[in-house]
């Protein structure tokens, strides 16, 4: 009986010894693996163990004895970019032979969609930047892409593995069809160089034209049309981010804004010697200014933005009452004329009367855009039933805009001109699911935001840009094998996905 009970605890104890021998030798095979630093749990035991094989049985055997790295991160947090983190890295690690620098260290941060290969002094005329799309591929890219993290690095490790088992297989001829390369590049850049320095030349040429027929232009009207100092108020309607102007009124120089839209017209030539057609030209300027100052300082009588009031289908009717008295005014004008107390009542009475109109406006603008929006809810919601409170509100938005597109919100016939039936609906849904899949789950808001804001003409007007709703963008240690102290040249490549 004892010896039986003696048996069994002996077996007990075997079996915890046997287990704890596979286990230890794991985590024995873990420590002794310095050439993986898994910080972001993407590498299986396997990929760390072929990555620690690429460097005892296949690098030892190449000249030199390069080495390889790889270092996964969950994030970047504390590092200004992934170049900067590589590098210190590489430099602490010292991967690749102290002498020959040789080391290559690959880099992926998981939450940053960024990767990098850095390599050492003496390696870089062997692996070049231009070598980037044999070592990612568009496969391995797409691994990233798909979140596959684990098989890209590996997929990547065995393409760097290859390529210097390729390179070093022939070491000088590869250096010489390195420095081929550069050589090529170089004559490259020396060519990029030339272009640049002729296309500043050439831009700098331009550039003194412009300014030279700008001053010429604003020379013959300040001299008879024009006080060189009279200012007033234009209205931007395109934002330019380069120029640094942003859509809405300015306060201008007239005679040099008024001079910079000549100098566009193809015939400027022969329109600065018509006076009949240049004191019109003119005219249009002052009476904008005039109407600007009139909305900012009568903001009750007029409520909307000035745009309105600037809109072609009502100030024609202002200009044609207007305009011609321009052949009137005392030149060279010191005073805008339309400033004075008679004119400023035709404006008044002009503001009422768009005013009023673009009331009645909004309020068909209303009527049409909520029928849309009912037909387009009610299909909706036939069609999608898991679809979370924003990403359903997105669809009947975008099934919206597919109707209301090129045209006028504020037209009273517009509803007898749309076609609403069910062929129609499915085309605006299936516009719509397309639409959605391209814009990213954190900018659907914004573009749910900009869908419900458009108003009146606004469909018409504007064209949504669905690429502005797409952004882009632990440590081992212990015996066996250690790196040689090698140095990071700042070579390699950065990337992302």
């Amino acid at each position: 009986m004892e010896n039986s009970c003696f048996r069994k605890k002996g077996l007990i104890f075997g079996l915890v010894i046997i287990v704890f021998l596979i286990f230890s030798g794991t985590a024995f095979a873990e420590i002794d693996n310095i050439f993986v630093e898994d910080n972001a749990n993407i590498l299986t035991t396997e990929d760390k163990n072929y990555i620690k094989q690429i460097n005892e049985e296949v690098f030892i055997t190449l000249p030199g004895e390069p080495q390889y790295a790889v270092i996964t991160l969950k994030s970047l947090k504390g590092f200004e970019s992934i170049e900067s983190y590589a590098e210190k890295k590489f430099k602490e690690l010292g991967v690749g032979n102290k002498q020959l620098n040789n080391g290559f260290l690959f880099v992926i941060s998981v939450e940053d969609r960024e990767y990098r290969l850095e390599t050492g002094y003496g390696v870089e005329e062997i692996i070049t930047d231009s070598m980037k799309e044999d070592i990612v591929t568009s496969e391995a890219t797409e691994l990233l892409q798909d979140e596959k993290y684990g098989e890209s690095v590996m997929m990547i490790s065995k393409n760097i593995e290859q390529l210097v088992k390729m390179k070093y297989s022939d070491l000088d001829s590869a250096k010489e069809m390195v420095a081929a390369e550069k050589e090529r590049q170089d004559k490259l850049m020396k060519m990029i160089f030339i272009i640049v320095i002729f296309f500043f030349i050439i831009t700098a040429l331009v550039a003194i034209i412009y300014i030279l027929s700008i001053m010429f232009i604003r020379k013959k009207l300040t001299k008879s049309y024009l006080a060189k100092d009279l200012v007033g108020y234009i209205y931007i309607d395109k934002a330019n981010t380069i120029l640094g102007t942003a859509k809405g009124t300015s306060k201008v120089n007239l005679s040099e804004s008024i001079a910079k839209k000549i100098n566009r017209m193809p015939n400027k030539m022969k329109f600065l010697s018509n006076d009949y057609d240049l004191k019109n030209y003119i005219a249009q300027f002052l009476l904008i200014d005039s109407l600007i100052q009139y909305c900012k300082q009568f903001k009750k009588e007029a409520p909307y933005n000035v745009s309105v009031y600037l809109d072609s289908k009502h100030l024609d009717t202002l200009k044609s009452e207007l305009i011609p008295i321009s052949s009137t005014f005392d030149y060279p004008v010191t005073v805008n004329p339309y400033l004075s107390d008679v004119e400023m009542l035709i404006v008044g009475d002009y503001v009422e009367i768009v005013t009023e109109k673009h009331r009645q406006a909004l309020k068909i603008a209303s009527k049409n855009k909520k029928f849309i929006e009912t037909v387009s809810q009610q299909y909706a919601s036939e069609k999608e039933k898991q679809l979370g409170r924003i990403d359903y509100k997105l669809i009947i938005a975008l099934m919206v805009y597919y109707f209301l597109k090129d045209r006028d919100l504020s037209d009273p016939e517009l509803l007898s001109q749309l076609t609403i039936n069910e062929a129609s609906l499915e085309k605006a849904y299936k516009f719509a699911k397309k639409r959605k899949k391209e814009i990213d789950s954190d900018q659907r808001q914004k573009a749910l935001n900009d869908l419900t804001n458009m108003s009146l003409g606004n469909y018409y007007m504007h064209t949504m840009i669905w690429s502005s709703y797409n952004d882009s963008s632990g440590g081992s240690s212990g015996g066996g094998s250690s790196f040689g102290g090698g140095s990071s040249g700042g070579g390699g490549f950065s990337g992302g996905w």
